[in-house]
């Protein structure tokens, strides 16, 4: 027995629709692109609606927007048909089969999923929204000028098929007529008007002119659904009022409200918990310091990770979130006037948001002070909230974000205002931000200075002003409050803006130091390639030259590396591949002074390896280090040149000139490198002293005892002992000894005698024996020497002893 299944696939959770809602109004600012950057499908859509797009028998023809010409489309019909026949053929071959089919054929009719059509609707087809859109606003700016009211609420107030717009009493009757004679040119007619109570009586009263100027401004709605009639009461899927773009108003009370309907969930899923929270329409967000509870507590749900759509949901999970149901729909209680100005005003309205965040979320409320002669009034508009991010944010973070959001917020309600209020407040309970938003945007790091240029750019910092937390009703939007309690601040505002502007909260906010979001200084320099930071003229040595440019070198390395690159970093004595570095650095900059190398110096054969000129030749095939068969060429006219030639000069030793040459083309090729040579060598200070001539000192006259005529030898004599010395006395004994010199003053002859020992007898033996060979001196001349100075004592006393008669 065959059977037929019938399967339907579980479509994904898009959650985008869900959190559309949350950003209406708090979008951050977009560009208004012209209709140049529109994609070339848009462009050619609108080119085809304005040439098509005309008014014929008092209506408008417009041509449907084709992406491709319909002739090209092909024809399917007959491939439809023979499948048609083809499955007529199989069910009538098989009855059980078609018995089945027919069955299910009939359950899609029975549940309403799909009927026959009749022949109007087989040949009718459905225009797309954007063609009457179109033709609508078209309608508007022709007759413009005619109509100027009309034409701005036809292009500001319209939503698709709907209409609102809100004005004053007495000009609620003109608006509509002259909406109405508007579309009437192209032959649209608005089904019904809505209206407000007001407007109704006013009809219905034909109320006196004092009353009218009192009932001056006050705000009425007008929407589109169904007849042009004015109605009381309008009951719409059982519901008591008409929904306004999904928000229940009910034009008796003037009121809007919520419609939770309760739904029995069998079993807890995270799609059932998302669809059960999300049928709660609330574009405006006077419920979102309800509902943020729940939407906190689906985040929770999230973070577990744990959870597939239609996994059941732990029992701990239960009570809280029938708790929370319960709490949604006991909002079907809660109506929220839709009047924002009441009567007897006395001054300019002004338009006060609050902002505040917590660990879990963050938001703002905007609030509009209207004073009557009653006293200050104020009515709550819009509050937005949003889920704190699941990355951990600091709440100072948060509070700049709740910021962000009342800055938006602020600038959304106050260019949507008709009215605009004369004043702007913005209030934050954080001292940080507050602080940041007086502080300049760029000095601060990307996340905060990012949100902080925004706020800046659409509000100064006089709007805004600090308010503590327990006056602050955003603080009930960050955390969530019950429904009963949304009746007091909430809807009300803080109380302190019932009183005098100077009873308002002010606080001065600080400077804060040492702030961890503001940037650190950055010392930034201006680089000009043309100078030079290292001076070659400024060394003498070219090892040293190398040594600091490397060191240079590292230094700029180490500075470009951020702190994450820390194993990049270079230090410790200099590596040989930064030396080399260092020295192929300067030597490109000297061959950059060589002009037309190639056909100046044609002789060497010239080429270039790295950027670096070496000198050909004909040793490519010698058994030779590749630096000597290919030395570096060098200008013999360059700083950095003679520093190398010092180098080799004092590296054979102060050798000549040749010596000198031959060592230094082992690795550079110097032009005019001999001339160089011979300047080194002639300022080289060590070869300086080599070549110095010995220095001769003039002697002086000599004493007269050595130039006598015609004397003896040894008249005058000098003497001195030397020593001491061993003299052998016999074959196993010897004694020291000393000589004793003497010689003869005028003709250098010298006569030798040994002194047994240094005293003055052993000397005075010597100078008898000298004496007895070439005759008394008449000078003797000698050092003090304690024999000379005994033998001399010795002699004056003997002198002393005899007549000096006996002694001659």
């Amino acid at each position: 027995m065959s059977k037929v299944c019938s399967i339907s696939f579980v479509q994904p959770v898009n959650l985008e629709k869900f959190y559309e809602f949350e950003t209406l109004g708090i979008q951050a600012p977009q560009c208004h692109c012209p209709q140049i950057a529109m994609s070339p499908d848009d462009r050619k859509a609108i080119e085809l609606m304005e040439n098509s797009c005309k008014q014929q028998g008092g209506r408008y023809i417009i041509g449907l927007p084709w992406k491709k010409d319909k002739n090209l489309l092909p024809n399917n019909y007959s491939l439809a048909e023979k499948r048609l026949f083809s499955l007529e053929r199989s069910l009538k071959r098989n009855d059980v089969k078609a018995s089945l089919y027919n069955q299910v054929m009939n359950e899609y009719e029975r549940n309403g999923w799909s009927r026959q059509l009749s022949q109007e609707e087989e040949a009718k087809d459905k225009s797309s929204p954007d063609m009457a859109s179109y033709v609508m606003i078209k309608i508007a700016n022709e007759n413009e000028s005619q109509c100027p009211r009309a034409a701005v609420i036809l292009k500001r107030d319209r939503y698709m098929d709907d209409l609102i717009h809100s004005t004053s009493t007495q000009e609620a009757e003109k608006s509509k007529g002259e909406v109405d004679d508007v579309l009437a040119t192209g032959s649209f007619k608005i089904k019904e008007w809505f209206v407000s109570s007001s407007v109704q009586e006013m009809q219905a009263e034909n109320v006196s002119s004092s009353e009218e100027e009192n009932h001056d401004f006050k705000d009425n709605v007008i929407g589109v659904n169904s007849e042009c009639t004015t109605t009381k009461n309008v009951n719409l899927d059982g519901e008591e009022g008409i929904k306004t773009l999904g928000v229940n108003w009910n034009p008796q009370t003037d009121k809007f409200s919520f419609s939770v309907k309760e739904i029995k969930i069998e079993t807890l899923t995270k799609r059932t918990v998302l669809s059960r929270i999300s049928r709660l329409f609330d574009p405006l967000g006077l419920a979102s310091v309800v509902t943020i509870k729940a939407r906190v507590a689906l985040q929770e749900i999230w973070k577990a990770k744990k959870y597939d759509w239609d996994d059941p949901l732990p029992e701990e999970m239960h009570t809280l979130w029938y708790k929370l149901f319960r709490e949604l729909e006991s909002l079907n209680t809660i109506t929220i006037p839709r009047c924002l100005r009441p009567d007897e005003i006395c001054g300019p309205s002004e338009l006060h948001v609050f902002a505040d965040a917590s660990a879990t979320a963050y938001g703002a409320v905007a609030y509009l002070l209207w004073p009557t002669t009653e006293g200050p009034k104020v009515n709550l508009i819009a509050s937005r909230v949003r889920v704190a991010p699941l990355r951990q944010a600091t709440i100072p973070r948060l509070e700049l974000m709740a910021a962000l959001v009342a800055s938006r917020l602020a600038s959304t309600i106050y260019n949507e205002f008709k009215t605009k209020p004369a004043v702007v407040k913005l209030w934050s309970d954080s001292k940080i931000v507050l602080h940041w938003l007086r502080a300049d945007s760029a000095l601060l790091k990307a996340f905060v200075g990012v949100r902080v240029a925004e706020i800046q750019s659409t509000w100064e910092s006089s709007h805004w002003r600090y308010v503590p937390s327990a006056l602050n009703p955003a603080d009930d939007l960050s955390r969530g409050i019950d429904v009963k309690n949304m009746y007091d601040r909430w809807f009300q505002g803080p109380a302190f803006l019932q009183l005098p502007n100077s009873e308002w909260p002010s606080e001065s906010v600080e400077t804060i130091q040492n702030d961890p979001e503001r940037k650190k200084p950055k010392i930034l320099g201006s680089f000009n390639p043309d100078i030079q930071c290292i001076d070659p003229k400024n060394f003498s040595n070219w090892q040293r030259l190398v040594r600091i440019t490397a060191y240079c070198k590292r230094f700029g390395h180490n500075a470009q590396l951020s702190a994450r690159d820390k194993s990049e970093l270079k230090s410790g004595p200099l590596q040989p591949s930064e030396i080399n570095d260092a020295k192929e650095f300067w030597i490109r900059k000297v061959q950059s002074t060589l002009i037309d190398w190639k056909d100046r110096y044609k002789d060497l054969a010239p080429f270039v390896e790295n950027d670096i000129i070496r000198v050909g030749g004909r040793l490519k095939r010698a058994s030779l280090p590749y630096d000597q068969a290919h030395p570096i060429l060098l200008p013999g006219n360059h700083h950095i040149s003679k520093l190398i030639m010092d180098e080799f000069h004092e590296k054979v030793c102060h050798a000549g000139c040749e010596r000198t040459l031959s060592e230094s083309r082992r690795e550079y090729w110097i032009m005019s490198g001999r001339r160089i040579v011979k300047k080194t060598i002639k300022n080289c200070l060590v070869c300086r002293k080599f070549r110095q001539r010995p220095h001769t000192t003039l002697m002086a006259d000599l004493p007269q005892e050595r130039v006598k005529p015609f004397s003896p030898p040894f008249t005058v004599t000098g003497v001195d002992l030397f020593g001491p010395f061993n003299l052998k006395v016999s074959r196993n004994k010897s004694v020291k000894a000393w000589g004793a010199i003497f010689t003869c003053a005028t003709v250098r002859a010298i006569h030798l005698e040994i002194v047994e020992s240094t005293s003055a007898e052993a000397f005075l033996h010597a100078l008898r024996r000298f004496a007895s060979h070439h005759g008394w001196p008449s000078t003797i001349i000698s050092d003090n020497g304690t024999s000379f100075v005994g033998a001399e004592r010795l002699l004056r006393e003997l002198e002393l002893k005899f007549d000096p008669v006996d002694i001659r």
